[in-house]
């Protein structure tokens, strides 16, 4: 026997089972399962481990772990040389356009070894069943805003189950076309909701609360795109996590406009317009008084009771008031 042959060696077994072997989720959303695989004994002198996960139409899967691919085309997860105990993690994500009720079955098989002592747990499945959506996460914002300008961007979690769910969720922030730092330099957070944090591309809120039953809860978040921003795009993502094995998404874009100008006159009365205007979530400041203002209306009262005056010694005067003529 040569020294490349696979040698059988009785007390070798290999298994997979997934931690989570049934999950419910609504389309859209998505849940992580993992596949657990398990080597019991000695393999075989030279045997190639490995298993491999088939999935249906209705669900997309992605892989962490660099020792897996994923074909699309074949609907097939391939994982090699696992480590006893190796538990790569998979997105499992179902089609938006799937059915409530729709039940879709992952299969994973362990790769054909020589003297597997047990064979029936060389095949394990997961079963995903497409639920109704009942938790709904809304993110809203203006479609632009102007740099210099506040505006606010609001976070809504809708509970529509018959079970109360936590209220925990994270998202991200960037502005496009700005590095891999996101464009932190290009705004600002104003004021947050009482129960959150952040850093300057992300936050994360939550206090260990509940959205209850048919209940609702919203966050608005106030910040301001600051000098150099104007052309990019602002998106705020939000990700919440009704139950352990769901997670809900939604973004929302807000496209960073130029500050506005105003036409103010200049020395010769052409207008110039390279002043901002202020922003619209800014009080404006009180006008000045102008110069035909209180002064001119105390001097127009003034030269209206002058001209009464005027009328009615016209009216008195030497032509009104002359006697008649004595006759000679």
């Amino acid at each position: 026997m040569g020294t490349s042959e696979v040698r059988a060696a009785a007390d070798f077994d290999a298994g997979l089972a997934f931690d989570i072997p049934a999950a419910q989720v609504p389309p859209g959303s998505w849940v992580l399962l993992t596949p657990s695989y398990a080597v019991k004994g000695t393999p075989p002198a030279g045997a190639d481990l490995g298993f491999s996960v088939t999935y249906p139409k209705g669900l997309a899967v992605e892989a962490s772990n660099g020792q897996c691919t994923v074909s699309a085309a074949t609907r097939t997860v391939h994982c090699t040389s696992p480590a006893e105990g190796a538990r790569p993690q998979m997105r499992v994500t179902v089609d938006p356009a799937a059915a409530a009720g729709q039940v879709l079955d992952l299969t994973a098989t362990v790769d054909p070894v020589p003297g597997d002592s047990d064979p029936s747990d060389d095949v394990a499945t997961a079963t995903v069943t497409v639920v109704p959506l009942e938790a709904h996460v809304d993110v809203t914002a203006p479609a632009t805003a102007r740099e210099g300008q506040v505006f606010t961007v609001v976070v809504h979690l809708r509970n529509d189950g018959d079970v109360a769910v936590g209220d925990e969720f994270r998202g991200s922030v960037i502005m496009s076309d700005s590095g891999p730092g996101g464009g932190g330099e290009l705004f600002r957070w104003v004021s947050l909701p009482p129960t959150c944090g952040t850093d300057p591309a992300s936050y994360q809120c939550g206090a260990g609360g509940t959205v209850p039953p048919g209940g609702t809860k919203t966050y608005s978040f106030r910040l301001e795109a600051l000098s150099g921003a104007a052309g990019r795009v602002f998106t705020m993502s939000a990700r919440w996590d009704p139950t352990a094995t769901t997670q809900l998404q939604d973004a929302v874009r807000v496209r960073i406009l130029p500050a506005a100008v105003v036409a103010r006159p200049v020395a010769g009365g052409a207008p110039r317009a390279d002043t901002p205007v202020v922003p619209a979530d800014t009080a404006p400041a009180r006008p000045e008084l102008a110069a035909t203002g209180s002064n001119g209306v105390l001097l127009g009262l003034l030269g209206s009771g002058l001209l009464g005056v005027g009328l009615v010694l016209r009216r008195l005067g030497p032509n009104r008031s002359r006697l008649p003529r004595t006759p000679a």
